[in-house]
């Protein structure tokens, strides 16, 4: 063990040397480092939400919550230079500055700050929070915003793929709408353990940090109790909306089996299907996020669906949900049947979407 802690010790000075301006670090072994990528350059940060979020980390960045671990932010948000910075019990620490026009949301982007970090912070396990705007797997080209948004930069789900390493992290949370779905989740599939995230959208507030930074530095990471903290921040505040849903990824492989066998032979009975009957989880007018759930029930036989539950409850460990989301608001819901996953639905009309889809990995387990 001290040998390895010299090692990282001179590659960090002699990766860092030339840098005059900048601080050397040096590497700290923990239990668990946590990287939030922060691309907030875009409404979110202009709202000031980003800042809320960082003020709410320093509130329970305690050295009992740390337990010895690495609170890493990586901040790019509209009215300062992009930041990497520690959160600890003494305060927030500026670690680099990076270029002022520096995009986010590409790859090589979040290839450079994940490597950073990595090295910089060597530790048993990794944990990533993805923060900004999200919208499933939809391309930006047909929706409002893809996941990770920078100005008038984009980061599609294919190139998520491409930036995070795989086997690379215990967890990844996402902090951005909409992330649940099936489609996501599977293309995800290698890059972590488990994964939190929301089918529907996550008011701009996102995570209540201060509540979650304990159980997630855990020495056995406390999921179901980010979860419910999550949920609780929601459910009794003045915008009681929430779903949240606690994904293992070693269960998808079995999940798309068990869809596929069912696609083989009852595909052609979606048609049938009135989506204003199912449930969905968006409000804006996207091609649609329809609980996966309430869909197969429709269209499966009752042994491939019964192997279908199997699978499902062996991959979305947990999940919660209020009663409705955004009553109240313009195309608010009720929530009648949650499952913690959403789900693409496949219409000949169209066209150019279901295009795009067959791209998708998910497509390619399931339907092909």
């Amino acid at each position: 063990m001290k040998i390895k802690h010299i090692i990282y010790t001179l590659l960090s000075i002699l990766i860092l040397a030339g840098c005059e301006k900048e601080e050397v670090i040096i590497p700290k072994e923990s239990l668990r480092t946590v990287l939030v990528y922060m691309a907030a350059d875009n409404s979110l940060g202009s709202s000031n939400f980003d800042k809320q979020n960082i003020s709410s980390m320093l509130k329970g960045a305690t050295d009992e919550s740390l337990n010895g671990g690495n609170l890493i932010v990586y901040k790019d948000s509209p009215d300062t230079i992009p930041q990497l910075i520690q959160i600890t019990p003494a305060g927030e620490r500026v670690l680099r500055e990076y270029p002022e026009h520096q995009n986010s949301v590409s790859v090589a982007t979040m290839q450079e700050i994940i490597s950073e970090v990595i090295q910089e912070f060597p530790a048993d396990s990794y944990g990533l929070i993805l923060w900004s705007h999200g919208s499933n797997w939809f391309p930006s080209k047909m929706a409002t915003r893809a996941f990770g948004q920078d100005k008038t930069n984009w980061m599609e789900l294919s190139d998520l793929q491409q930036a995070l390493p795989d086997n690379g992290f215990e967890f990844i949370i996402f902090d951005a709408c909409y992330m649940a779905g099936v489609e996501v989740m599977y293309a995800m599939k290698n890059k972590a353990d488990y994964m939190i995230a929301a089918p529907t959208e996550i008011m701009g507030s996102g995570f209540p940090y201060s509540d979650i930074i304990k159980p997630m530095f855990a020495k056995k990471t406390g999921y179901q109790e980010i979860c419910d903290n999550f949920y609780s921040y929601y459910a009794d505040s003045s915008t009681p909306f929430a779903t949240i849903s606690l994904i293992s990824t070693q269960g998808l492989d079995q999940l798309a089996t068990a869809t596929r066998n069912i696609m083989k032979t009852s595909f052609d009975k979606t048609d049938e299907i009135d989506l204003n009957d199912l449930q969905r989880y968006f409000r804006p007018k996207y091609y649609g996020m329809y609980d996966f759930d309430d869909y197969i029930s429709r269209i499966a036989p009752d042994d491939l669906y019964a192997q279908f539950q199997t699978a499902m409850n062996n991959a979305v460990l947990y999940k919660k949900n209020t009663d409705s989301f955004m009553l109240g608001y313009s195309g608010g819901y009720y929530i009648t049947h949650y499952s913690g996953l959403s789900s693409f639905i496949i219409r000949e009309s169209y066209g150019a979407v279901n295009q795009e889809y067959a791209k998708l990995d998910w497509y390619k387990a399931v339907y092909e």
